[in-house]
């Protein structure tokens, strides 16, 4: 019985085993949508979705590493989707690459087994021409909770790439000014056309403060020292033909940082980084500055880095939670008493000869070790496939 049962066991578990390994092989794909974008210059930014085909894995981790041509496009922001709403490693734009590490957090259940979006870019173009947004496939990684897959396993298969067509339409945003003068005395009425369109405000229209309308932190405002934030303020100019030109960030540790990169129009999403060494509450600001040289109102977050716990651990059994010595059991006259007696008196042979089973129970006996021994080979093949 014995053998009849543990065969066809064991074949369904190596047949199992095998279909699972067949499903650790690296099959995910990485893409963007949309793969084609035609974009006009300076004012028009767009959107590409980083999207994920997981394949047969079950996916949990995802590391993307971007590269594009800077003189044509700029990174403006990084976000997380819902699918993947855990930053593992925060956004980093240099010239030319940007990259980021998300998860689906500690439910594991939430792993990514249908085609899902990983996080939308936002990109400004800069100058005409065409470009291309592509993966580094070196550095880009997938990670799979399939039980055949191993923990830093990289199920990455396939990248694809992103066309961008880039017009060569000036920003046209508030407008090309034209200023009347009004006569006065004998000077003849007329209106002035400048060869040139004026970066200012025109001359009797006053300069507005630009706005910060949003300053916003992620994945949380509070956390453990070091602790390592994203910080994204949104801004815009009401002036009409007003521009930001500068976001500073003021992060509340005595660190600041300014930054004009990716402005030099009327509203913007700047994003940065920063890493709070010590614990603390801090008082994160934002601002931004106008063509005009006016400075906004602050946006403002209070983060908080607390100090990492010390575990505490148990006292082992017989000892007071101070750390004292642990109490013995003793008798009125002080002598300890053993809770139990070694003795040194060696085993008694049996001086009675052993009792011979009868052949049939000799045949029986064989067969059973037999199965049983045949039952853990099986179980030892198994845990080798």
């Amino acid at each position: 019985m014995l053998l009849l049962i543990s065969i066809p066991l064991t074949l369904f578990f190596i047949k199992r085993q095998q279909e699972l390994r067949s499903r650790a092989a690296p099959s995910s794909k990485l893409t963007f949508s949309p793969e084609n974008v035609n974009t006009s210059t300076q004012c028009q930014n767009f959107n590409v979705d980083i999207m994920l085909d997981p394949s047969s894995n079950i996916v949990s981790i995802v590391d993307f590493y971007l590269k594009y041509d800077p003189t044509k496009l700029d990174v403006l922001q990084i976000k997380e989707s819902d699918s993947f709403s855990t930053v593992v490693r925060p956004v980093s734009v240099s010239s030319g690459e940007a990259n980021m590490s998300v998860s689906v957090g500690a439910d594991v259940t939430r792993a990514v087994q249908v085609v899902s979006k990983v996080a939308p870019v936002t990109f400004r173009p800069k100058a005409a021409g065409s470009a291309q947004i592509s993966f580094d496939s070196e550095k880009s990684r997938v990670f799979s909770l399939a039980p055949a897959d191993e923990p830093t396993e990289n199920v990455l298969f396939q990248v694809s790439t992103a066309n961008v067509t880039i017009g060569s339409d000036a920003c046209t945003t508030g407008g090309t000014v034209t200023p009347t003068v009004t006569p006065t005395g004998t000077q003849p009425t007329g209106t002035i056309s400048p060869t040139s369109a004026p970066t200012t405000v025109p001359t009797g229209t006053a300069n507005q403060a630009p706005l910060c309308t949003e300053l916003s932190v992620s994945p949380s405002v509070t956390g453990s020292a070091p602790f390592s934030v994203s910080l994204t303020a949104k801004g815009n100019d009401p002036d009409a033909a007003g521009t930001l030109t500068k976001a500073s960030f003021n992060f509340g540790d005595g660190s600041i940082q300014d930054i004009t990169e990716g402005l030099g129009q009327k509203s913007a999403t700047i994003q940065t980084n920063h890493t709070y060494q010590s614990a603390g509450t801090f008082g994160a600001t934002a601002v931004f500055t106008d063509n005009g040289g006016k400075i906004s109102t602050a946006c403002t977050q209070t983060i908080t880095a607390t100090a990492a716990g010390s575990a505490t651990t148990a006292p082992p059994p017989g000892q007071s939670p101070t750390g004292a010595a642990p109490t013995p059991t003793g008798t009125s006259s002080g002598q300890l008493t053993p809770t139990s007696t070694l003795t040194s008196s060696p085993t008694a042979v049996p001086t009675t000869a052993p009792t011979v089973p009868p052949p049939g129970e000799v045949a029986k006996t064989i067969g059973i070790i037999g199965a049983i021994i045949l039952t853990i080979v099986a179980g030892l093949a198994l845990l080798a496939l």
